[in-house]
């Protein structure tokens, strides 16, 4: 008998207990009509015979043929997975599939079915976010390691540039000390040396001035007896600031510190005496006419002890000190005439004051 025969009698002859109903088309065929295994109609699983589908609602195969002849079945297992080969193809027919067996099963059965799957699933997905954690977390540990080690290397290479600021702070309070004592000594060999000097401020320049003459002129004014040998050398001296619009001082050694000493006496006496401001040692002294310009006489000075003198001027200012005075090249102040004197060695010294 052909298959379209033989369909064809299932057709007409429902009536039999070894009959395959389709799934999809709702059909029912003899068993010894589709199939031409040996294997018996009894030994066919439930699932196979609930989710069978006939070859007209299966997908064709590539040679475009319907037949319902099947391949030899083994066992009930063959006819499962070939089944589920052709479902899987077909998204729709396995939902229904899904959809049968689960409303032919107990409640109680699909609940613990969909747990389990759900206990797989979120099994495979703790694994998942655990081997991803583990990884992160090797990566993390890796990267603090790393960072520590680095800490460490930093930290020890600090405490080593400690240690090495510590000498060198060490060495420079060392340095600066004796910076400050060799300075001290230079300027005492520069005040020593400059012993039989004196400074003479504001004296207007002339191309054919006699230098000597204006001193002895001077002296002459102060009322002070000065002979051509108490002087040894008068010059004038380069200016500290080029661009101050004072004349050049002018430098006078004499032949003694006494004879120094005398001369500067006489003119600080000159200017105690003077009842005015314009009466003190001005440049009408010297037959200079115009506008009476001030004179100074003062000690011949280091650098540093005139920058100091500055300073301490500046200072009693704020300070509102009534007396700042040089005298054998160092710097005093006091604040009134009843106040003790007191001796300005440094900058430091200034700071001390109130």
């Amino acid at each position: 008998m052909s298959s379209k025969k033989k369909l064809e009698c299932c057709l007409r002859s429902p009536n039999s207990t070894e009959v395959m109903s389709c799934y999809g088309c709702k059909k029912r065929y003899h068993y010894n009509c589709i199939s031409t295994s040996k294997t018996c109609f009894n030994e066919l699983s439930e699932n196979y015979k609930t989710t069978w589908l006939c070859p007209t609602c299966a997908r064709p195969k590539r040679d475009n043929t319907n037949t319902p002849i099947r391949t030899s079945l083994t066992t009930s297992e063959d006819h499962d997975n070939q089944t589920c080969n052709v479902t899987l193809r077909i998204k729709d027919n396995e939902r229904k599939v899904i959809e049968k067996i689960t409303s032919d099963l107990p409640l109680h059965e699909v609940r613990y079915i969909v747990r389990e799957e759900m206990k797989s699933l979120l099994d495979v997905f703790k694994k998942s976010i655990l081997d991803e954690f583990t990884t992160k977390t090797n990566e993390v540990l890796a990267s603090i390691n790393f960072l520590e080690d680095q800490y460490e290397n930093i930290k020890k290479d600090l405490s080593a540039r400690n240690e090495v600021i510590k000498t060198l702070q060490l060495e420079n309070k060392t340095l600066h000390s004796k910076v400050n004592d060799l300075q001290t000594r230079l300027t005492l060999v520069e005040n020593q040396s400059r012993a039989s000097n004196l400074e003479i401020q504001c004296i207007p320049e002339h191309r054919s001035e006699n230098i000597t003459s204006t001193v002895k002129q001077l002296a002459a004014n102060v009322k002070y007896n000065l002979s051509d040998t108490d002087i040894q050398s008068c010059s004038r001296i380069m200016k500290i600031n080029k661009e101050s619009p004072r004349p050049r001082s002018v430098l006078v050694k004499f032949s003694s510190p006494r004879v120094r000493d005398n001369f500067l006496a006489a003119t600080i006496a000159f200017n105690k005496q003077a009842k005015c401001k314009e009466d003190k040692l001005n440049t009408s002294h010297l037959g200079i006419g115009g506008n009476k310009q001030p004179i100074y006489v003062t000690e011949h000075l280091p650098p540093a002890t005139k920058a100091l003198h500055a300073e301490a001027r500046i200072k009693a200012k704020e300070l509102k000190y009534e007396f700042v005075w040089i005298k054998n090249g160092r710097v005093f102040m006091r604040k009134s005439k009843s106040s003790d004197y007191k001796i300005i060695k440094s900058s430091e010294s200034l700071l001390n004051l109130s």
